[in-house]
């Protein structure tokens, strides 16, 4: 009836108490999801209060430069930064478990983001690929810590009645193959995969392969400066030269609003030009 509160199940998600993990959350793409979150979240019935927001990257100052940052954007959100190696494999199990170390009962809600991800080298062909080391290297940050990282989040919150989203920032190259990026496009395929196979393990955990669009990240520069391929180089040197890539911001954006509708299937791969 008229008047009657709304149940508890249909308030949005940016409403809640959220508690947000992202990797790779220094710059590019990261640092604009963890912009968009708080602004969401500022946005919301409880204006940040009560969230928290956990950002991991290599890069100790821009860390705290992007902690300044959010303080301003939303006052009352937690974030939390740490500055970890996701790629070292001797310390990685207790290194992610720490990334996940708060208490599921304080929170409504919590996401996990996988961003962090590494391309390999460009700038070779399959048949000139003979570094195991680099592969191996590429293989620990893009796909072993993302495992790890996964199997911690959901550990942390098996018992809670939180609801819980896995996103994986997926790529156009997990499912189409690009000459030079084989390390890339195999690395990004298998997390693709891995998204889905935890669909049919964890139907309660909301599971997304997020494709955000061609953005002039590093990678992108990387493509268009030594790609191996003549083709790929010009075609992303031209977006860049032309500022025909999506901007970073603009993705987040489309991503929170992804999350915020939520309807998306389990599981389903969605391009940033698909919504």
């Amino acid at each position: 009836g008229v008047g009657r509160a709304k149940p508890a199940t249909t308030m949005a998600i940016f409403d809640k108490k959220c508690a947000f993990f992202i990797t790779g959350a220094s710059r590019g793409y990261g640092r604009a999801v963890v912009k968009a979150i708080a602004e969401e979240l500022s946005r919301g019935a409880l204006n940040g209060e009560g969230s928290l927001v956990v950002g991991t990257s290599r890069a100790e100052e821009r860390l705290s430069s992007l902690k300044d940052e959010i303080a301003s954007v939303c006052p009352k959100l937690e974030c939390r930064v740490l500055c970890i190696q996701l790629d070292d494999v001797e310390t990685m199990v207790d290194t992610l478990s720490s990334v996940v170390d708060v208490d599921p009962s304080s929170y409504d809600v919590g996401i996990l983001i996988h961003n962090a991800g590494d391309a390999g080298d460009v700038s070779i062909s399959c048949a000139q690929q003979k570094d195991p080391k680099e592969v191996q290297k590429c293989c620990d940050l893009n796909m072993n810590s993302m495992l790890q990282l996964t199997g911690a989040f959901l550990r942390q919150f098996e018992n809670s009645s939180c609801q819980r989203f896995v996103i994986n920032i997926s790529s156009l190259l997990a499912v189409a193959a690009f000459p030079g990026c084989h390390m890339y496009c195999m690395t990004k395929a298998a997390r693709d995969m891995y998204i889905n196979v935890l669909v049919k393990e964890e139907p309660s955990v909301r599971c997304l392969n997020w494709a955000p669009g061609p953005m002039p990240t590093d990678i992108f520069k990387e493509l268009g400066k030594s790609s191996y391929s003549a083709v790929v180089r010009e075609s992303f040197a031209e977006m860049l030269a032309d500022k025909t890539y999506v901007p970073c911001e603009a993705s987040a954006a489309k991503l929170m609003g992804v999350i915020k509708e939520n309807k998306f299937d389990s599981g389903a791969h969605i391009d940033y030009y698909d919504v």
